[in-house]
């Protein structure tokens, strides 16, 4: 209960923060309203005693009265929509906002490999509006129940046995309860599903993969794969929703027997001359909107299940954002230093992945020189990335440490050392903006600066690009516009490289395999060019330039190359001592140059 009584305030507290003004017209409305309808109950008993009476005037004031509050009760009701729909569609807003301050704004990616976490991300994603219409169900929801207590208390003035039609609700409560409770296991249990069905069709619909697609006729077996998938989905929601409707006929068909025992209750108490034909009618009025509110408070306590197991879940994503920030924040930071002398090492540095059995990193002790450009070479699974992902904080060393100039790297605050880092890597991000912007991103403090940009992309090699765009860096890029400029791999992947080439001076720049889609000559005519503003950088900061590749003739003119197998340091060097060497960097560079000859 307490807990749940948190997650109620944390609905409120985003709801008022999102629209304050909008959430005072709901307190006001929804009181109004429905004191405004059992008002009306009470009238009808008053107008029907009057006229009995043969009290004919008192009898039309009621009826004006009446009237103007039943004019009253439509206009607020319409008042009331409109308020929720808004109310709805900003909070929905809101908290597609912290989903995605949570799960970009952590430090680290880790958590994309946890299931529970991608279980978590695919409920929200899957029913914003559920989440979105939070404070409007439980608004609704407290009201009901105040409406409840209220019309209860009137009952019992005509006979204390009346009290008891709250009754009426609880096999509606005992039957939803159930079926929710059903429900919330069954949304469980199918997350990977929805998850996998997502997938699907993502991939079938994106750009990205609609050559391999086509080219290997893969379409229809994914199609099948997809409907497979669906299918058994729609089975188990189709089955959870069987058993719900199940659970809530025999709900109804108890509410509806206990109602019409109330009525002949009244009736007969009418009859023995122990209720006024008045009694009987607001009797029957008010339990009708009984039934009504326990309908209604049945349906908005379900809604509200769903959306508390959705706050439930946002909470947890909440946490794993503040164990990842808490990792990755040290307790007595230390300052970045402003330029490198000694460099960066290794020491006894190990990496396991989540779920997996082997190490992608294993004992590693390696150091990277100041001002020095060093080439990481190995086959796929080599470690390689993973290494990047350290260095980056991306990830923290399951054991061993990393320090800079001396400095452990974990004692750097991640954001100040990141401001001093700059990379670009195999599936870089195309950032559909004006050029101008897509480029600028790189340092934040000159995205509008064209002199900045116009030289990132000399750097890159990336002038070409710029010609080609019809306004220059005002193009816009990419199709989610409809005067986008569409781009080739290799175009989108040079401007990812002038991206990462627009901070001056960075401790660090990592490139990782930055130039996989660009042929050989054009990869080392580019390489030249980055290389020599790389150790311009070197003469001024120390900046230690990581270059991950897979082709060796641009890695052959680094002042070190590291070569990795299975997560561990095979052997260093410069090209002329590894190639003297005749140990694995050899035998890979003469097995791939054979290739090209």
């Amino acid at each position: 209960m307490r807990d749940a009584v948190v997650r109620a305030r944390l609905v409120v507290g985003v709801s008022w923060r999102a629209h304050r003004d909008l959430s005072r017209r709901l307190l006001v409305l929804y009181p109004t309203n429905r004191g405004l309808a059992i008002g009306s109950a009470v009238g009808l008993k008053l107008i029907v005693n009057a006229v009995l009476q043969g009290q004919d005037t008192r009898a039309l004031g009621y009826c004006v009265l009446l009237a103007a509050m039943h004019g009253i009760v439509l206009a607020g009701r319409r008042l009331q929509h409109r308020a929720s729909m808004a109310s709805t569609e900003l909070l929905r807003q809101e908290f597609d906002r912290e989903l995605v301050e949570l799960t970009s704004g952590m430090p680290g990616i880790r958590h994309y490999e946890q299931k529970e976490f991608l279980d978590d991300l695919e409920m929200i994603r899957n029913r914003p509006q559920v989440l979105g219409n939070a404070f409007v169900t439980l608004s609704s929801l407290v009201f009901a129940c105040l409406e409840l207590l209220v019309v209860v208390a009137i009952l019992i003035t005509v006979h204390p046995l009346l009290g008891l039609l709250p009754v009426l609700a609880v096999p509606l409560v005992l039957a939803r309860t159930r079926a929710q409770l059903s429900m919330a296991e069954v949304w469980t249990v199918g997350a990977p599903l929805s998850r996998q069905t997502r997938h699907f069709f993502t991939l079938m619909t994106s750009a990205d993969a609609a050559k391999e697609i086509r080219v290997c006729q893969q379409s229809q077996d994914l199609i099948r794969r997809h409907d497979q998938v669906s299918r058994d989905y729609e089975a188990l929601m189709a089955k959870a929703e069987r058993h719900i409707q199940l659970v809530a006929a025999t709900g109804w068909l108890s509410s509806g027997l206990l109602y019409g025992a109330s009525v002949f209750f009244v009736v007969h108490q009418a009859v023995n001359g122990r209720a006024s034909v008045g009694d009987v009618l607001l009797t029957l009025a008010l339990a009708g909107l009984v039934t009504n509110t326990a309908t209604a408070t049945m349906e908005q306590l379900s809604r509200y299940q769903q959306a508390d197991d959705l706050v439930k879940r946002l909470m947890r994503l909440r946490q794993h954002a503040a164990e990842d920030h808490a990792t990755g924040t040290p307790l007595d930071p230390r300052p970045v230093p402003a330029r490198l002398v000694e460099g960066i090492r290794l020491e006894g540095v190990s990496f396991r992945y989540s779920g997996s059995d082997r190490e992608a990193l294993a004992d590693l002790t390696l150091h990277l020189p100041a001002g020095h450009v060093v080439a990481v070479v190995g086959d796929n699974g080599a470690g390689k990335t993973t290494l990047v992902s350290l260095l980056t904080r991306l990830y923290e060393p399951t054991t061993g440490r990393i320090t800079v100039d001396g400095t452990a790297l974990r004692s750097f605050d991640i954001a100040a050392w990141r401001a001093r880092l700059s990379g670009a890597f195999q599936d870089f991000a195309r950032f559909e903006l004006v050029a101008q912007q897509a480029i600028g991103v790189g340092d934040l403090s000159r995205l509008d600066s064209s002199d900045a940009v116009t030289t990132a992309l000399a750097r890159a090699g990336a002038e070409g690009v710029l010609e080609s765009l019809p306004e220059g860096l005002s193009s816009r890029l990419g199709s989610s516009f409809e005067d986008g400029v569409q781009l080739s791999g290799g175009q989108w992947q040079k401007l990812a490289l002038g991206r990462a080439l627009v901070l001056d001076g960075p401790l660090l720049l990592v490139l990782d395999e930055p130039t996989a889609n660009l042929d050989p000559l054009a990869e080392l005519a580019l390489h030249e060019r980055y290389a020599a503003t790389a150790r311009e950088w070197a003469a001024a900061t120390g900046t230690v330039t990581l270059l991950v590749s897979h082709r060796f003739s641009t890695v052959r003119t680094a002042d070190l190359i590291v070569v990795m197998r299975q997560g561990r340091l095979v052997e260093h060097g410069s090209h002329e001592q590894l190639m003297a060497r005749r140990g694995l960097y050899a035998e890979l560079y003469d097995l791939q140059a054979r290739g090209y000859r």
